[in-house]
């Protein structure tokens, strides 16, 4: 059976334990193994317990399925993006969801028009390839629109 870790900021959610479960469930009828960030988690625990908590666990996977929507911003959580190099260090199979419609490039320039300026008033480029996320994500992940299209094809 196949260990997949789910990553994503669904974990900062008010309702966390309920999200994170009704896509454990539906996961499990597939015939994975899931596990969660706030699965293996000690009570009150510091910061670095969970963050080697959440190491560990993808240390123990086969699969990490995360969460990419922009977070705050235009890009995915960073804990996320973490989470995704480590895996892909490891030499896991990552595969993302909630990809945004529009490509990296478009959702920078967007950013930068609403705000009036550029980052720290320098001119950035953004990488032009019409990718989802940033290349290194794009190239090296699995991309799916939802979740549900990962159910879908549940392959990575």
């Amino acid at each position: 059976m196949l260990k997949i870790y789910l990553a994503g900021p669904d974990v900062f959610r008010l309702n966390a334990v309920t999200v994170l479960q009704a896509k454990k469930e539906k996961l499990e009828a597939l015939g994975y193994e899931v596990l969660t960030p706030l699965d293996n988690t000690p009570e009150q625990p510091s910061a670095l317990q969970i963050a080697n908590a959440n190491l560990e666990m993808i240390h123990d996977c086969d699969i990490i399925l995360a969460d990419v929507q922009p977070f705050r911003g235009t890009e995915p959580d960073s804990g996320t993006v973490l989470e995704i190099g480590f895996a892909l260090a490891l030499g896991k199979a990552v595969c993302t969801y909630n990809n945004p419609k529009a490509s990296y490039k478009k959702r920078l320039e967007s950013w930068d028009e609403n705000l009036g300026e550029t980052l720290g008033g320098l001119e950035f480029v953004p990488e032009a390839f019409g990718l989802k996320q940033n290349l290194m994500i794009s190239c090296n992940c699995a991309e799916f629109e939802s979740f549900d299209s990962f159910l879908d094809s549940h392959s990575c």
